[in-house]
């Protein structure tokens, strides 16, 4: 079985319930049986912004490239 981020799996979750929701509501199948599985936790932390001091660093590194 392979294995995937939290996030993709949640993604891919989505897909599957809302595939079976479909058959549900053409009356393919009786219920939707991926309603019962659990989404997987996110141990990831968010991203966070960048800092006065980098945004500065990086604006001056960008002023040293040129066009030519």
């Amino acid at each position: 079985m392979k294995k995937y981020a939290a996030s993709s799996a949640q993604t891919r979750l989505e897909y599957v319930r809302g595939l079976l929701r479909f058959c549900q509501q053409s009356g393919w199948i009786a219920a939707n049986p991926a309603l019962a599985v659990k989404p997987p936790r996110s141990d990831s932390s968010p991203t966070l912004p960048f800092e006065e001091a980098e945004i500065e660093k990086m604006l001056k590194a960008a002023e040293t490239f040129t066009t030519s």
